[in-house]
């Protein structure tokens, strides 16, 4: 067996220790990304970073959860990232709503990429099914 340094396994040495990696590494990394990406799509990107900054503060609770303690200067910094997000989404401040964002950020795309050339029948384009085709 493979050994790290400090003495840590860089094997699991058992089908109980695998269940744990593959649970970490499915249920708590990929699907929480999957989950993250998805909903990060349907909001505006003012309002996605400002949900994106209580990732410490849903640390901290997940520490006081699990028993452990916090100091004076890790709370008083919690309370303020909690502060910073709500001062930035009052209204008429930082992020505008999601309805405004998607009527004013995303210009409209027009009538898309230049089609060029007419190319003709003699290079065998089939316009009924956009794909080249051999020319006999």
């Amino acid at each position: 067996m493979r050994r790290a340094a400090g003495g840590l396994d860089l094997i699991p040495p058992d089908r109980t220790s695998w269940y744990g990696v593959l649970w970490t590494a499915v249920l708590a990394t990929a699907a929480a990304l999957v989950v993250q990406t998805w909903a990060q799509t349907r909001l505006s990107p003012e309002r996605a970073a400002v949900i994106m900054t209580l990732e410490p503060v849903f640390a901290a609770a997940f520490r006081l959860f699990a028993g452990q303690t916090m100091s004076v200067r890790q709370t008083a910094g919690c309370a303020l990232v909690l502060l910073a997000m709500f001062v930035v989404d009052l209204p008429g401040r930082g992020a505008r709503s999601d309805v405004e964002t998607a009527a004013t950020s995303r210009p409209d795309p027009g009538p898309g990429p230049d089609p060029g050339p007419d190319l003709g029948p003699d290079l065998g384009l089939d316009p009924e099914r956009a794909s080249f085709v051999a020319s006999s």
